[in-house]
């Protein structure tokens, strides 16, 4: 689309595009293939095409709290282009990691056990198979709220299991204080689901549960947490 630009006007130029774009309208390397096929042009909150036939929507899983993460990365990163480019800011500014643990201030540890790695592999596969759907489902409880994936590992604790890690998923409510929310459903749906499919019982647990943020430190000894 821009031959002429150089390799920073493309950098500015992508996401000047991007933060701006029309998500409904796909995002495609060649023409638009027919709606018919799986998961191109369907009501999805992103179209991002493969460019060979059959095409598919790469990005047909994201939920509504990942587009809107998304979107508001890109909108943050044209600005932050852009102020490099104006002497500004530095190009370090636009690889800044995103600091997780102080952009939600609820969390739920999901607790991934195993008597061994073979057994842990096996079980963590089937575990994050179904994360979409759990994700999905805390966005749907009362008041809505936005979810976040943090998908590093930290190590757990357990005289059960030698494999022992621990994964958590941000909440943030836009309500006033004081209205309850009941992660109760959700939690109970994803576990059961589970349960009903892991392949030992003897060799394999999860545990998932309401974490404080307060709580973090003490319990999995994530750092840089205030309360």
């Amino acid at each position: 689309m821009y031959p002429s630009l150089n390799s920073i006007e493309l950098i500015q130029q992508f996401f000047k595009v991007f933060s701006l774009w029309d998500w409904t309208v796909p995002v495609s390397l060649t023409p638009s293939p027919s709606p018919s096929l799986p998961y191109a042009g369907r009501e999805v909150l992103m179209n991002i095409l493969t460019p060979i036939h059959p095409c598919y929507n790469s990005a047909y899983t994201l939920i509504s709290s990942n587009f809107s993460c998304i979107v508001e990365e890109l909108e943050l990163a044209s600005r932050i282009v852009k102020d490099v480019i104006e002497g500004n800011h530095k190009w370090d500014a636009l690889f800044e990691e995103l600091d997780f643990f102080q952009s939600y201030r609820y969390f739920i540890r999901v607790s991934i056990n195993a008597v061994g790695e073979s057994e842990y592999e096996t079980w963590s596969g089937l575990i994050f198979s179904r994360l979409k759907y759990f994700l999905q489902e805390l966005e749907r409880i009362y008041p809505g709220p936005v979810v976040g994936l943090y998908n590093r590992p930290f190590e757990g604790h357990c005289q059960q299991f030698q494999c022992c890690k621990n994964f958590f998923v941000g909440l943030k409510f836009n309500f006033p204080q004081g209205v309850k929310f009941d992660l109760r459903s959700p939690i109970y749906k994803f576990c059961s689901v589970l349960t009903e499919i892991r392949p030992s019982k003897s060799c394999m647990c999860l545990r998932v549960g309401f974490v404080p943020r307060k709580e973090l430190v003490n319990m999995c000894g994530v750092q840089g947490v205030k309360s």
